[in-house]
C-alpha cells in the first residue's frame, strides 16, 4: 500500500516466509520505525521503492558508515556497505578526509546490493581517504 506506517512492530519467524513484508512496485511514501526483526529473515522484500522511509530497526541495517581509500596507482576503491537493501546513489554521502592529491574530483557508481565504488579521475600518486555514510531516507 502507499502511505502506510509501520512502528514499533516484532517480527519472529514464521518458517516459510523469505521475509516479513513483500513490498510490491508501485507502495510509496510507507514509513518503517523502530521495527525489531528476531530472525534470520529480512524486514522487507520485493521491490522497495526509493520514497519509502527507513529508521532504527534492529535486525534489518538501513544506515551504516566507515571510511575508504583510494592509494596511488589505483583510480577506485570498491566499498562494501552491509546493509540489507540495495541503496540508490543520492543516499551515498561521501566526504573527502585528505588532500585528492594529483586527482582532481571525485564520485560513486556502481551501487549493487553489497557495495558501490568510490573514483577519481585520475592516479592521485597518494592515499585519498574518504569518509562515507548512507541513510535510507526519502529518495
Amino acid at each position: 500500500g502507499d502511505q502506510c506506517a509501520f512502528i514499533g512492530n516484532q517480527f519472529k519467524d514464521v518458517g516459510t516466509a523469505t521475509e516479513h513484508i513483500t513490498m510490491v512496485a508501485g507502495a510509496d511514501d510507507n514509513v518503517f520505525v523502530g521495527n525489531q526483526v528476531n530472525d534470520a529473515d529480512p524486514l522487507v522484500g520485493g521491490t522497495i521503492e526509493t520514497t519509502n522511509q527507513f529508521r532504527a530497526n534492529p535486525g534489518f541495517v538501513t544506515e551504516n558508515s566507515s571510511q575508504a581509500q583510494i592509494t596511488s596507482g589505483n583510480t577506485t576503491v570498491a566499498v562494501t556497505h552491509n546493509l540489507d537493501y540495495t541503496p540508490v546513489v543520492n543516499q551515498i554521502q561521501v566526504t573527502l578526509n585528505s588532500s585528492l592529491g594529483s586527482a582532481t574530483e571525485f564520485w560513486t557508481s556502481s551501487v549493487t546490493s553489497t557495495q558501490f565504488v568510490i573514483n577519481v579521475d585520475q592516479d592521485p600518486t597518494a592515499t585519498v581517504t574518504f569518509s562515507w555514510q548512507i541513510i535510507r531516507v526519502r529518495g
